[in-house]
């Protein structure tokens, strides 16, 4: 379009410099009025050309500048290519449905109904909606759920977007309901029904019906999609978007903020924790799990919650609009929440304020096992089981082992503590030389998380999107180079995350994406994850064991049918646990790992026995073995493990086997 175009009804040129004459200006100086340019723009674009153009798109434009309405320009600018394809695909759609539709310049759809007595009358004109856009047509990663794409202008001029599913439109009342929510307005829901179902839009989108990994993209939960696809379809969220997970300030003025915490181990650690959550899909042997910070009040938990979450969305707790959540939800209402956040971290703060010692228990699994528990929804039929992918980062004024055994219904069970990590947490540990104080510090650190957000993760995401494979090999290396391996299953299991924790860490300081000095991952995830085994009591009798040693205890207690007690000349009959003599008990290896709960705890299990550290039960070794010979001609094997019960033999006989009895 030129600069210089020709006024169509003065027949007097228009110049944005020295101002429009005629109709034209007329026409600009209305349209400035309302602040739409719309309908006069749908005269000046290309698409438009058997239209005369009245003045041009830079006089426009200029004219907008000068009464502060650029942003109202830009966006009708946006609009007008929208309208245009809205006319073309209503147009090919009244066609198929045999259906006079018409769309208004404003976006307006109507429909012509018949005429009235008067056959010279025109037809009578229906609003079909309000102003409404078609945009374009998309489907699913899996090409089975395919949507329409709406532009819909509310009551108040405002425009909104639209992902509108096309198995919503087998019903007009719902979807009359749906566009009500928009501000939508229709007097003829069953023909914007028959119209949605057969436009077919040119522009073609992709939909996502979750956060985290779809296929090979990554979709925030904002909607943001980070792809490394170039030149592809354009990308929409179907699920509720947070805005709190968006960017805000600058990556340089979140840098500045985690200087000031590159001493400080359990920030550091919080931070690979909440990074590593896009890792969890490929790291298949990580398992997620909560990690529970607990101490005293004041002490600087949340502020800790608050700088970690910053990667990743606001740094500042749900009620002043960030993304850190709070323990007073119910199981039901947390599960449902959490499972729209996968591969995204997820805070739970004031861990004292859950709705019970129960529903903590059971989010510990369920969100370590990524799925709930099926359960009915009261109408004859299965209420949607939740999936969960993500790390979650908890803080609480009591460890996870209290909160649970306040109730006098529920164990926590070495099970529980391998899912959620209890970790003391002191407080800060260093305040950087331009603070005053720790309160200093804390109130900088606040005040920063909830102003600089969301750049780092977005960074570690976009190089994990554009090399995956060698992102990955790279991740996997540092994982292996955190620590030796641990000899105690459980424990090993739970440092495989803190290898997650540090090695995301120590990449993100390698691709530039963190500010800290190389090897800063490996040394506080190594103090904290050193401080976690501390608090669960890595000892002889750590967490495990004790579970090990009750395991043992419980299953001779209750299956003590099983075990024969050697009286006389009797034989140990088939497939029985353990045979008893005394205060001794007589084990194959495949009947001790049963007793113990499993093969991974039998080498820890006589380990601890052999110490002579548990004050219940020990182990009688020969030369250097731990099997000894058994009694002949009782029907044991030539070795077996023998269980020594620290109690005198009297009592221990009061365990006999009943069917001994009937059988004498």
């Amino acid at each position: 379009m030129d600069e210089h175009t020709q006024n169509f009804e003065s027949g007097e040129p228009t110049n944005p410099k020295n101002g429009c004459q005629g109709s034209g200006c007329r026409e600009l100086d209305e349209a400035l009025e309302t602040a739409s340019f719309l309908n006069l723009l749908m005269r000046l674009l290309p698409e438009c050309s058997a239209m005369v153009p009245v003045v041009s798109l830079a006089e426009v434009a200029a004219a907008a500048g000068a009464h502060g309405l650029s942003r109202e320009f830009e966006r009708d600018k946006i609009l007008a290519p929208n309208l245009l394809q809205t006319h073309k695909v209503v147009q090919v759609a009244s066609e198929r449905a045999g259906l006079s539709y018409d769309v208004e310049v404003d976006g307006s759809i109507v429909v012509l109904k018949g005429r009235s007595k008067s056959k010279d009358s025109p037809p009578l004109r229906v609003q079909v909606s309000s102003p409404m856009l078609i945009c374009g047509i998309g489907y699913n990663t899996s090409h089975t759920e395919p949507c329409l794409l709406l532009k819909l202008q509310s009551e108040t001029g405002v425009w909104n977007e639209l992902v509108l599913p096309r198995s919503s439109l087998t019903n007009s009342g719902t979807l009359h309901s749906e566009l009500k929510k928009m501000g939508c307005r229709t007097a003829a829901p069953t023909e914007l029904v028959t119209l949605l179902s057969i436009v077919e839009p040119e522009m073609k989108f992709r939909t996502y019906e979750h956060t985290g990994w779809n296929g090979d993209d990554f979709v925030m939960p904002n909607g943001e999609v980070v792809s490394a696809a170039n030149g592809g379809p354009a990308s929409r969220a179907t699920f509720g978007a947070d805005a709190a997970y968006g960017t805000g300030g600058s990556k340089a003025g979140a840098d500045d903020m985690f200087r000031t915490v590159e001493h400080d181990a359990y920030i550091v650690t919080a931070v690979g924790m909440a990074l590593a959550s896009p890792l969890l899909r490929d790291t298949q042997i990580v398992e997620p799990g909560t990690h529970h910070f607990y101490g005293t009040s004041t002490i600087g938990k949340t502020t800790t919650l608050c700088v970690a979450m910053s990667v990743v969305g606001k740094g500042a707790e749900q009620k002043h609009g960030g993304v850190v959540w709070s323990w007073s939800t119910t199981r039901h209402a947390a599960e449902k929440k959490i499972s729209k956040y996968k591969d995204i971290p997820v805070a739970l703060d004031e861990a004292q304020l859950v709705s019970s010692a129960e529903d903590f228990n059971h989010l510990a699994y369920s969100l370590a096992n990524g799925t709930n528990k099926a359960a009915g929804n009261g109408y004859m039929g299965l209420r949607e089981v939740e999936t969960f992918r993500s790390i979650v980062l908890s803080t609480g004024e009591n460890s996870a082992k209290s909160i649970i055994e306040g109730d006098a219904r529920l164990k926590h069970t070495g099970g529980v503590a391998l899912r959620v990590n209890d970790i003391a947490f002191e407080g800060f540990q260093v305040c950087s030389p331009e603070f005053a104080s720790i309160k200093e510090h804390a109130d900088y650190l606040r005040a920063m998380a909830r102003d600089h957000y969301g750049w780092h993760f977005r960074e570690l995401v976009r190089a994990l999107v554009n090399d995956h494979v060698g992102s990955l090999q790279r991740i996997k290396e540092l994982m292996r180079e955190f620590m030796p391996s641990e000899t105690t299953p459980q424990i090993a299991r739970v440092q495989e995350r803190y290898a997650l924790f540090a090695a995301v860490i120590e990449f993100a300081i390698e691709r530039g994406i963190l500010p800290w000095r190389a090897g800063t991952g490996k040394a506080a995830v190594a103090a904290v994850f050193s401080a976690w085994k501390v608090s669960r009591g890595d000892t002889a009798q750590s967490h495990e064991l004790n579970s090990a040693v009750e395991s043992f205890s419980n299953t001779l207690f209750r299956d003590r049918h099983r075990i024969t007690v050697l009286n006389g000349s009797n034989i140990v009959p088939p497939n029985r646990l353990a045979a008893r003599l005394g205060n001794e008990l007589f084990f194959t290896k495949e009947g001790l790992e049963e007793a113990v709960g499993g093969k991974a705890n039998l080498g820890p299990f006589l380990k601890h026995l052999a110490a002579g550290e548990c004050p219940q039960w020990g182990l009688r070794t020969e030369k250097d073995r731990q099997q000894v010979k058994c009694p002949k001609g009782r029907g044991l094997p030539d070795r077996a493990y023998c269980i020594i019960e620290k109690m005198p033999a009297s009592d221990a006989n009061e365990c006999e086997d009943p069917v001994e009895f009937l059988e004498e």
